[in-house]
């Protein structure tokens, strides 16, 4: 379901296959950060309060939203953004994912409107399991890098 991404106007040009459908309104604009790639894979953050991922760490799968999406950004910064809205009266805590190219472009990611907005996406899936992660682990604890 991946789409190759040559955007150009008022979009940067991500260079990458980036799984969003074309004239939705989801894809990337000017103003987005690209993700950062390693060894040809994504590196994505995750954003939550810290018993989460303190869970997603032990079980090496990041469950779905209520909204049956599982939220990622590109930066951590956005990442943080959402897990300071989250945790409220817990320790934020935000994951670096590095997400498997060949899973993602097999999947569909919209633009998250919740949160901050910028550099923020939801993957249209029930979760992300442990095959689809090369690499996960704890970025920062309420904004503080491990």
């Amino acid at each position: 379901m991946g789409f190759k991404l040559w955007l150009e106007a008022d979009y940067v040009k991500w260079n990458m296959e980036w799984p969003v459908r074309q004239g939705t309104g989801d894809e990337p604009h000017s103003q987005d950060t690209p993700p950062h790639m390693e060894n040809g894979d994504y590196v994505l953050y995750h954003g939550t309060h810290l018993l989460s991922a303190e869970n997603i760490l032990h079980t090496h799968r990041i469950n779905h939203d209520d909204w049956h999406c599982v939220g990622v950004c590109t930066t951590p910064s956005a990442a943080q953004t959402y897990a300071s809205m989250k945790a409220k009266t817990y320790k934020s805590a935000v994951l670096r994912v590095v997400v498997r190219r060949e899973w993602l472009t097999q999947q569909e990611i919209t633009r998250e409107v919740g949160g901050g907005g910028k550099d923020q996406w939801l993957i249209r899936v029930d979760c992300m399991p442990p095959e689809a992660m090369r690499d996960i682990r704890i970025y920062s604890i309420s904004g503080e890098p491990v």
